[in-house]
């Protein structure tokens, strides 16, 4: 970001520090700010829109300046070798850099610090941004509008107007998911949860070297006076050592890694990747739950006639099976491919905060390694080895925060799995309210049997898609995961077989989805069915099915409750005693 004259000029300014820590620690000198207080007009900061403008233009241009279009070359008088140019800049060159340092307003704290690195490439960082900044916005938008559009369509429709209508789910499913679109890409004009942020480029001038060098040399006070750090990672984040030096200053300042918002550059393209598929996959599978009645009459045929309840939940079972499964084949490959890339990113991610030295950073400038070392050593002065100190730091307690956001690489937090299959959760309105594509009144008789109202079929239907959305659905994600981290362990010098058995595993994970939602949904509207018949088949049917939600939220406990943390899955034995209380409960 700078020449080597303001490198030189942070260093002495950091060294000034350490001698200074020897009357008091380096952390209350960063916290007291003394080279701000003298000059409060370093301290800028920009809101989120100037750093988002045209998708992250900021990042394109690297760490060259932003402007001195016009510079002229001449030879350097200490220049030792002819090739070496140096640019010479008149007032019309420091024109554009000083209209985009003073629009930066000048603050006396910062909202958050981005910290990155500039190789990364822009349209990653953007989106990271955009993910960072909207995501919880856009879900909140996409699930009003869903809401929103059911209230206008029984308003205008009735509730059971909509029943046999094949075209509800561009509307419940489309609409939905362009608002998210359109507020994922712009709702921080609205609402972010930082007000202001620091970016280098923008927050330190370009091109008139001595505000230069003051930027530069009063980072680490900028980085101590920052409400929160916003880590846009890549795997050679932490092969800088200066990306070391703003880490260990603001967790130092913070105690602790709380204030850290670690943001891979991988998450939101596998997200989005994921939510596409998604869509693709509910487009197919939602024009082939005819399947359901057509498995139903065949199963009819086949049994005796004395059990129409069976017939009903094996069409259910095998209908809705075979109905997801089918939907999901062309999405296989490009599920297999998102999640090999997401499973070897995130094992790169947490292998380098477990095994990260400090030693091994890099840095452009040598001389800046020995200013730094002090730096983290003053920061972590109270152990009796600083420097492993701030390596311990990095291995546990960053790990864990990021763990605590992303999971561990064979498994993902329960709320990324609901945002990923957020398009299959807003297709139940189409459902729901189209009863199946029948007349409602028909629908109602054809699952629950004779004399079924639509409104207690539409209730079965919801009750069946909550337990799906909320139950099923997520552990899909794991149970992939798992798998394919366990042939990777087996199979990992043999990529050919390795790729054969991945493809294998996506498939049996969307058919343990598919059939999974089946059972459930036909032990549901078996129970349903079985409570109109009379109390004792009623009862038993509803205690089997609270057995079934019982053992699916110990399922979901299972694989998700220790995605918080850095550690495995729970061990058989955990399992087993999970499953033995929830027999209890049940009893």
């Amino acid at each position: 970001l700078c020449p080597a004259a303001s490198h030189c000029k942070c260093g002495c300014f950091l060294w000034t520090m350490m001698i200074e820590g020897e009357r008091k620690s380096l952390r209350t000198s960063l916290a007291a700010r003394p080279r701000l207080t003298a000059r409060p007009e370093l301290l800028r900061a920009v809101n989120p829109n100037q750093v988002l403008h045209c998708f992250a233009q900021v990042f394109a241009s690297g760490v060259e300046v932003v402007a001195a279009k016009s510079a002229k070359t001449s030879r350097r008088p200490c220049d030792t070798e002819a090739t070496e140019r140096a640019p010479i800049l008149d007032e019309e060159d420091h024109r554009e850099s000083d209209r985009i340092f003073y629009s930066a307003r000048q603050v006396t704290r910062v909202g958050a610090f981005v910290s990155h690195v500039w190789s990364a490439p822009r349209w990653r960082k953007a989106l990271a941004l955009y993910y960072y900044m909207n995501i919880e916005l856009a879900v909140g938008a996409g699930i009003v509008t869903w809401l929103s559009l059911m209230i206008c369509m029984v308003v205008v429709n009735g509730p059971t107007g909509m029943g046999g209508d094949k075209d509800l789910l561009p509307l419940f499913v489309g609409g939905p998911m362009a608002s998210f679109l359109l507020v994922f890409f712009c709702g921080h004009a609205l609402r972010a949860p930082v007000k202001d942020m620091w970016l280098d480029k923008l927050c330190i001038h370009q091109t008139r070297t001595e505000l230069k060098v003051e930027g530069v040399s009063a980072l680490p006070e900028v980085v101590a006076s920052s409400d929160r750090m916003v880590i846009l990672w890549d795997d050679t984040y932490f092969q800088r050592l200066w990306c070391n030096a703003e880490l260990a200053t603001f967790c130092s300042v913070n105690q602790g890694a709380d204030k850290l918002d670690v943001v891979p550059l991988w998450l939101p393209p596998w997200i989005l990747s994921t939510l596409v598929c998604d869509i693709i996959s509910v487009c197919l599978s939602s024009r082939l739950l005819v399947l359901i009645p057509m498995s139903g009459e065949y199963f009819a045929k086949q049994l005796p006639t004395g059990v129409p309840w069976l017939s009903n939940f094996l069409g259910t079972f095998v209908g809705t099976g075979i109905a997801v499964t089918v939907g999901c084949l062309p999405i296989v490959l490009p599920a297999w491919h998102s999640f090999r890339i997401k499973l070897y990113n995130h094992e790169q991610m947490l292998m380098q905060c477990k095994e990260h030295k400090f030693e091994h950073a890099k840095c452009a400038v040598e001389s800046d390694r020995a200013v730094v070392y002090e730096l983290v050593a003053g920061l972590f002065k109270h152990a009796a080895e600083p420097i492993q100190e701030f390596n311990r730091f990095v291995n546990e307690d960053v790990s864990a925060n990021i763990a605590a956001r992303v999971g561990h690489p064979s498994g993902i937090p329960y709320k990324l799995c609901l945002l990923a299959f957020l398009p299959l959760t807003l297709s139940s309105a189409a459902n729901i309210w189209g009863c199946d594509e029948m007349p409602c009144s028909v629908a109602a008789e054809v699952e629950l049997g004779g004399g079924a109202s639509p409104a207690r079929q539409m209730l079965t239907s919801c009750l069946c898609w909550t337990v799906g959305a909320l139950g099923v659905y997520p552990s899909t994600f794991p149970v992939m995961l798992t798998m394919m981290t366990t042939i990777k362990t087996n199979f990992g010098s043999r990529p050919c077989v390795r790729f054969f058995l991945d493809l294998l595993a996506v498939l049996a994970s969307f058919v343990y989805m598919g059939f999974h939602e089946g059972f459930a949904a036909g032990l549901i509207i078996t129970a349903s069915a079985q409570a109109r018949t009379g109390a004792a088949p009623g009862a038993l049917w509803c205690s089997v099915a609270t057995a079934y939600l019982l053992l699916l939220v110990q399922w979901n406990v299972y694989l998700f409750k220790t995605q918080r943390g850095v550690g495995g899955k729970k061990k058989p034995e955990e399992w087993l005693s999970l499953t033995k209380r929830s027999a209890r409960m049940i009893l």
